[in-house]
């Protein structure tokens, strides 16, 4: 039987040397509250609210130096950093693909943060809704669609919006065509993913969550061109990328296993398998690095950065796929620490 998607193993990514994004949040308070999304959103875990400028720019020097040439800049909303331009224009100067993930709501307020990066600057703009009643649902907030929408008009409009994201849940299932509508009107593609439980994050997931499956069987029915996501075959959750009438839709769903330290960080860890595995090497302001947001055990907190990094490549690299093998449940109630007989110590090799 031929399987559902195309991974690639731990041997071709050493032989090939196929390396990770570094995924950098800029700060840990945003516009809005999505009510997927936990506090300090993928900066929840990091013990300071705001990273160092010079600290940043120490992290993508030395990820240029090991072979790192994609960074994804978020937070948070990234856009609240007022270093933000130096910040990114920075890395992009030396880099290969710089990611921006935003809301998009504060584009017109601070244009000079943005507008003229270099060309291999790209935002990705989480979108909750075609409609202000769907998008407010979704968001938590209330005033903010016309600006968002304001706002990925001025990305587009410059040549900067990548695409636009938007999590499938309970505010917004019904709606989700809407949304492909919206991106086609735009001419930019769309990414859809399930709502991640993340125990540090939230213990509601059961309320947000809906299956994607039927919607991902429709898309699928009116697809003229299927192929699997490239960076999703080698880190993270295999993933596949539907061309409907002319719209990219790529469905990132939990339903569908992920890759995982399969020997080391989520062997120990009491919540494997969890939803996301192992997707992007995560630089916290506290200069941790995280290997994924669910546990302690993902982390390094101390020893020298080269070491912290060359450590998470090789983690990286040596993840594998593993399929779903359990029933899919909120991790709730364990925003804690790991016991003793669940401690991992890492420390990178001297």
């Amino acid at each position: 039987m031929t399987p559902r998607f195309a991974t690639t193993s731990p041997q071709e990514k050493i032989r090939r040397n196929i390396l990770p994004y570094l995924t950098i949040p800029l700060i840990k308070v945003c516009t809005q509250k999505c009510v997927y999304c936990g506090d300090g959103a993928e900066m929840t875990l990091s013990e300071r609210r705001q990273f160092k400028t010079e600290d940043i720019l120490d992290w993508h020097r030395m990820a240029r130096e090991e072979g790192i040439t994609k960074f994804r800049i978020t937070g948070g909303e990234p856009l609240i950093h007022t270093e933000f331009r130096k910040v990114v224009e920075t890395i992009a100067n030396d880099a290969g693909f710089v990611l921006v993930n935003t809301n998009g709501t504060l584009m017109e307020k601070f244009p000079q943060r943005w507008q003229g990066l270099p060309d291999n600057v790209h935002f990705v703009v989480n979108c909750h809704g075609a409609t202000e009643e769907v998008y407010d649902a979704v968001s938590g907030t209330k005033g903010h669609y016309a600006v968002a929408r304001r706002g990925i008009d001025m990305l587009n409009a410059a040549g900067k919006l990548h695409r636009l994201n938007a999590v499938y849940n309970r505010q917004n299932a019904h709606a989700m065509w809407a949304i492909v509508d919206y991106c086609r009107s735009l001419g930019v593609n769309l990414k859809i993913q399930d709502v991640v439980s993340v125990p540090w994050a939230f213990n509601e997931w059961d309320g947000v969550y809906v299956d994607s499956a039927d919607f991902e069987a429709e898309i699928a029915a009116r697809a003229s061109y299927v192929r699997d996501h490239v960076y999703a075959s080698s880190f993270g959750t295999p993933s596949k990328i539907y061309t409907v009438d002319g719209v990219e839709i790529t469905l990132k769903s939990i339903r569908n296993g992920a890759q995982y330290d399969l020997d080391g960080v989520c062997k120990e860890c009491p919540f494997f398998p969890c939803h996301e595995g192992i997707y992007d090497v995560f630089a916290f302001a506290d200069n941790s690095l995280w290997a994924c947001n669910w546990t302690k055990l993902a982390s390094i907190a101390k020893g020298e950065r080269r070491d912290k990094l060359r450590y998470m490549i090789k983690l990286f690299q040596r993840a594998e796929y593993s399929a779903v093998t359990r029933p899919l449940n909120g991790m709730t109630g364990v925003n804690q620490a790991p016991t003793e007989d669940q401690k991992l110590v890492i420390v990178a090799a001297e």
